[in-house]
């Protein structure tokens, strides 16, 4: 009996207890959707504006702070180049816009209020009030403050806002025109073929957008939600304030939201023209946003730059409130000093521009006049270390209007036919003439096959009175007699070298060209130095021409199709005075990397020779500088030299040497 009923009553308590459980879960299902309504309440009524306050997913912007370049100083102490700092004012776009962006208002607005007050629309419109007469009395601040009327200030602002708004409409054109220029056509015939294929773009498509709904956040189609750079920037509204000015706005950050200060710079080269080729100069430029582009554009400007260039800092805008913060402070750039002497070169300049042909004179006959000298250069070097102290040249340029970037100006400098551009002392690239026969001295006496001792008998001409002759024979119908070396050097006797080379072979001369430095450049450091050429049997063969017996006998004497440039030929001399370095000329000294200089591979024997040879040039009376350069207080070695150009145009005239003799 017991058991039969224990069995009958189980399934009525099981009955009993599934009810109970499932009671229990829908309970717990209840609960759980409860939780989760109250959360998605509290996330869509709380926190709304907290997800929606932003106009962009990046609260900050950051721009960069200007920097001060280093100075460009002389060895004597004169500053040639330097920046000269001044305050300008920028303003956050958003402060300025014409009328405000309603996001923006909503933006500062959710900033100052609690979630709460958010949904007061009496409290909403009271701080919308407060925030654009705010916005207002900014501006009559920042008028007073930099002693401008209103109406200036609000045409620059309008200024701004136009340029950005045809920037915005631009694009929104350009995105317009793509689409239209994708959009599909539906032009085709309603095929059974077609209306297939539609379906299946139809079912595909919807597929796709079921599945972006579910995966992706929703897309922007409003062309409001369009925000440039440009919009979320500072930009530039007021230059040249005075401290005074820049301290009040520091001070009250609050007064001046959206306001922050830069330090603009201006490249200043107080000398103007001193020097000009060398210490080159750069163009400053200032956009739109206050920040400053600096091209730099030759010298010691160009050359530098690493050495001269400030780093530029970085700060960090709220967009929200407008303030900003220093990321990193800007870093100035290092000074450079060069081994110009500036008060030598400054009388050395005042010297040559005495001497050349006013800039009127050659714009009307530029060739006609063959007395006239369109330009020249001296280059002074120290011979052991290569320091130039002094690389004068005329004509030349205003570094201060350059940098300006006068239009007019620039015009004037191209049309000018004396070349004021040309940095004669490394591009001006010349027939050296007689100064070049020390070089073609050290060949002969290098080549072993030609004895300077001996004497050589000087007829005035080679082998016919018309062609290849001394200039004694040209004016007076004489000869030099018998010649050595020294006397060949010191009288200038163009057939003692005629035959010279003509003795040994051109090879010898074309060695010691190489040797001493010529047909390449120098290694200065200043850039777009130019190399000069050394013609020779080889180039002209490169060339597909001939190279001619004459050309031997013109290079010997510095003619033929030879080019150096002045420094090029300072090098020469200053190579034969400190007994056979090739030193590298440079304005700038490094004092942990020495400037090269190498030993060229010429005899001593034969230096001395020539040495002896220039000196007789300036102190002996029947040498070619004893009249032009000799002076009694110092003893000078050197070359003189006419080149012979062509045509209408003037001969170029040289001297190249090195003071004092015995040092």
């Amino acid at each position: 009996m017991s058991i039969l009923s224990c069995l009958q009553n189980a399934p009525a308590h099981r009955s009993r207890n599934s009810a109970l459980r499932l009671i229990l879960v829908w309970l717990a299902f209840c609960a759980a959707v409860m939780l989760i309504a109250l959360r998605l309440a509290y996330l869509q009524i709380e926190l709304t504006t907290a997800f929606t306050s932003h106009e962009d997913f990046q609260p900050y912007t950051q721009e960069p702070i200007s920097a001060i370049d280093g100075r460009i100083l002389s060895s004597d102490g004169q500053v040639l180049a330097y920046d000269h700092q001044t305050f300008q004012v920028l303003v956050h776009y958003r402060w300025l816009e014409q009328p405000a962006d309603p996001r923006w208002i909503k933006s500062q607005i959710n900033s100052q209020l609690t979630s709460s007050q958010r949904r007061d629309p009496e409290l909403i419109a009271k701080a919308t009030q407060t925030l654009i007469a705010r916005r207002d009395q900014m501006w009559q601040d920042l008028a007073i403050l930099a002693s401008v009327r209103p109406s200036e200030l609000q045409q620059r602002c309008n200024s701004i806002q136009l340029r950005i708004e045809k920037m915005k409409a631009n694009i929104l054109l350009k995105k317009q025109q793509r689409a239209i220029a994708t959009a599909p056509s539906n032009t085709l015939a309603q095929t059974p073929q077609n209306l297939l294929e539609s379906t299946e773009q139809f079912v595909s498509s919807l597929s796709q957008t079921i599945s972006d709904e579910l995966t992706q956040p929703p897309a922007r189609h409003d062309k409001d939600d369009l925000i440039l750079k440009e919009e979320l920037s500072s930009h530039l509204v007021l230059e040249n304030l005075p401290r005074e000015a820049i301290l009040e706005i520091e001070a009250h950050p609050n007064r001046y939201p959206g306001v922050s200060i830069d330090i603009a710079t201006r490249r200043i080269y107080p000398k103007q023209t001193l020097a000009s080729h060398l210490v080159g100069y750069k163009k400053q430029s200032t956009d739109p946003w206050g920040q400053s582009h600096v091209q730099r554009q030759s010298g010691i400007e160009l050359a530098q730059a690493l050495q001269l260039a400030g780093q530029p800092g970085l700060r960090e805008i709220d967009l929200k409130t407008g303030q900003s913060r220093i990321l990193s402070p800007a870093q100035s750039g290092h000074d450079v000093t060069i081994s110009i002497h500036a008060r030598l070169q400054q009388r050395i300049e005042t010297w040559l521009d005495e001497l050349i042909t006013p800039v009127a004179q050659t714009l009307i006959s530029p060739l006609e006049d063959t007395q006239s000298m369109t330009g020249g250069t001296v280059v002074v070097m120290n011979v052991h270390t290569g320091e130039l102290l002094t690389a004068a040249c005329a004509p030349r340029p205003d570094l201060s209007l350059l940098a300006d970037g006068d239009p007019e100006y620039w015009q004037l400098l191209l049309n000018d036919k004396r070349s004021p551009l040309l940095a004669r002392p490394l591009q001006a690239q010349l027939t050296p003439g007689s100064t070049f026969k020390a070089v073609t001295a050290l060949a002969l006496i290098e080549s072993g096959r030609w004895n300077p001792a001996q004497d050589f008998d000087c007829q005035g001409y080679l082998d016919r009175p018309d062609q290849f002759r001394c200039f004694i024979y040209r004016h007076y119908g004489v000869g030099h007699g018998p010649t050595q070396l020294v006397d060949a050097l010191a009288r200038s006797c163009n057939v003692y070298f005629f035959s010279g080379i003509r003795h040994v072979g051109i090879q010898p001369l074309i060695e010691a060209t190489h040797k001493i430095g010529l047909g390449r450049p120098t290694g200065i450091d200043l850039p777009n130095e130019k190399s000069g050429y050394v013609p020779s049997p080889e180039s002209y063969k490169q060339q597909k021409l001939a190279w001619q017996p004459g050309e031997s006998l013109g290079l010997s004497i510095g003619q033929s199709t030879l080019q150096v440039t002045p420094l090029q030929m300072a090098r020469v001399m200053a190579c034969i005075a400190n007994g056979g370095q090739l030193v590298t000329p440079h304005l700038v000294h490094h004092p942990h990397h020495p400037i090269a200089s190498h030993n060229a591979g010429l005899s001593p024997g034969a230096i001395r020779q020539v040495q002896e040879g220039l000196a007789a040039v300036v102190a002996r009376h029947d040498g070619t500088g004893y009249k032009t350069v000799r002076l009694p207080e110092i003893q000078i070695a050197g070359k003189t030299g006419t080149a012979e150009v062509g045509g209408n145009k003037p001969d170029h005239a040289w001297f190249a040497g090195y003071v004092p003799v015995k040092n």
